[in-house]
């Protein structure tokens, strides 16, 4: 639900068309113990602190209800904050016409999607 920016080439195989291209991106997440904005490798790993329970679930405060592209605030929220193995369920982001259309759009203007975290709203 909560995604760094991604940006898809053209040039790229068609294997890696359908995964997103990370760039730039650094471990300066505030729930990390490692703040030294380090580049991120994956998969990322953090204690199980980062998991412990807090006031909604694994976090402060449920995701927020508008998300975009008509995601469902139930589902979203069960990922995020209540649950610890898997997401939603395979195809899940198919059925939102709006996101593919967004990625669409993004993709023939050869520009970056920026995704936001669904609890903070942060990009």
């Amino acid at each position: 639900m909560g995604h760094k920016q991604s940006k898809l080439n053209s040039n790229q195989s068609s294997e890696k068309k359908n995964q997103p291209k990370v760039e730039n991106e650094t471990n300066n997440n505030e729930n990390h113990n490692d703040t030294t904005n380090k580049p991120i490798s994956y998969p990322v790993v953090g204690t199980e602190s980062i998991m412990k329970k807090k006031k909604h679930g694994t976090s402060e405060t449920p995701v927020q209800k508008n998300l975009r592209w008509g995601c469902d605030f139930k589902t979203a929220d069960r990922i995020c904050n209540y649950n610890r193995h898997y997401a939603e369920h395979s195809g899940y982001f198919q059925k939102k016409k709006l996101f593919l259309k967004d990625a669409e759009k993004c993709k023939k203007a050869n520009k970056t999607m920026l995704f936001y975290d669904s609890n903070t709203g942060k990009p």
